[in-house]
């Protein structure tokens, strides 16, 4: 498990398009991730991308509670396959104290949904309140790849992202509509 990030105060926006994934095991992933701390067993959410050859679906993943197991998206509620190289990811948190944590997938980076339908999201996931409290309002957010298996004869997993960006979310932009087209003759 590899996991670049930054901290980031309140609500967000985060968006990644997943150009490749290269990796052995079925559940190697590449995602974009939210984490309380970095001990391995934080609090934490994500929206992933697995290898071709392998799972080739989309998924969200979160730990509800301080060194609980990870768990995810029903399987049968799960997208794919994964449209590489423009495997387009997106994880908000939409205010600054909410526990609540939405993921939307996209082929152009400009309509988010689930899929199928446009401006509904893959999943929302909201991370209950465990005995230590609410989640902070700064978490430790970012992009993670995982090879699912710590085994030495097991090859790294390793992800090409492209236009990563992390700001703060500033509310939904709706997916154009062919209504607004002007034609100029």
């Amino acid at each position: 498990f590899r996991f670049v990030y930054q901290e980031f105060g309140g609500k967000f926006d985060m968006v990644a398009r997943v150009e490749q994934l290269e990796g052995t095991h079925s559940w190697a992933k590449a995602c974009l991730m939210a984490r309380q701390e970095m001990d391995p067993a934080s609090r934490h959410a994500d929206i992933c991308t697995t290898r071709t050859g392998g799972q080739n679906i989309y998924n969200m993943q979160w730990r509800d509670t301080f060194g609980g197991g990870s768990v995810s998206k029903p399987g049968g509620e799960r997208f794919g396959p994964v449209n590489y190289p423009d495997a387009w990811i997106r994880l908000v948190r939409e205010t600054d104290d909410t526990n609540e944590l939405k993921s939307y997938l996209s082929t152009d980076g400009v309509c988010w949904g689930d899929g199928v339908n446009d401006d509904v999201p893959y999943h929302i996931h909201t991370i209950p309140t465990d005995p230590d409290g609410e989640l902070p309002s700064t978490l430790l957010v970012g992009l993670a790849v995982t090879s699912h298996d710590n085994g030495a004869e097991v090859p790294l997993a390793q992800a090409v992202y492209h236009s990563y960006s992390v700001k703060t979310y500033a509310g939904e932009t709706p997916c154009p509509s062919g209504e607004d087209t002007v034609a100029i003759e």
